[in-house]
């Protein structure tokens, strides 16, 4: 359980086109990091809601930061 967990995750969301469809249906579920977390534990990626959405903060605060550097 590790933020690198994560981050090869969301390199594979990145390419492949159905694990794309199924994190669109898991970020529709209620409790989404949950759902997320657990899609992510069906494809053999362990890591915990928390270090989720750490890493999303992460990469939301890079991608501010980086467009207000236009």
């Amino acid at each position: 359980m590790t933020i690198t967990t994560v981050q090869e995750f969301l390199t594979k969301v990145g390419e492949d086109e159905a694990l794309q469809a199924e994190l669109a249906t898991a970020l529709d579920a209620e409790n989404d990091r949950q759902a997320v977390t657990e899609l992510a534990e069906s494809k053999g990626y362990n890591f915990t809601p928390e270090e989720l959405w750490a890493e999303v903060q992460k990469r939301q605060a890079e991608a501010e930061a980086n467009q207000a550097e236009g």
